[in-house]
């Protein structure tokens, strides 16, 4: 059995913050041409919409790599979670 060791961090949320758990199957979403969906464009797509309510966060996130993905087959699962702090 393989040992794994993990990281914990501390964070201080407010009011109005977003967090947002994925699983690989997002990032590692490609094209036709092989180019992966990638941490970039999550980061980009959170730091723009993320003022959205959580679903509707989803479900531009699900879009943008529906669209990215130009009808490229998956090879993984798409999970997303977003936690808004009230």
């Amino acid at each position: 059995m393989t040992s794994v060791e993990y990281d914990q961090i501390e964070l201080d949320l407010c009011h109005g913050d977003t967090l947002v758990f994925y699983t690989d199957g997002i990032v590692e979403a490609h094209n036709h041409s092989h180019e992966l969906f990638g941490f970039d464009r999550l980061e980009a797509l959170v730091a723009t919409w993320g003022h959205l309510e959580p679903n509707d966060l989803i479900d531009h996130i699900l879009s943008e790599v529906d669209r990215f993905a130009e009808g490229a087959p998956t090879h993984d699962d798409m999970t997303i979670v977003v936690v808004r702090v009230h």
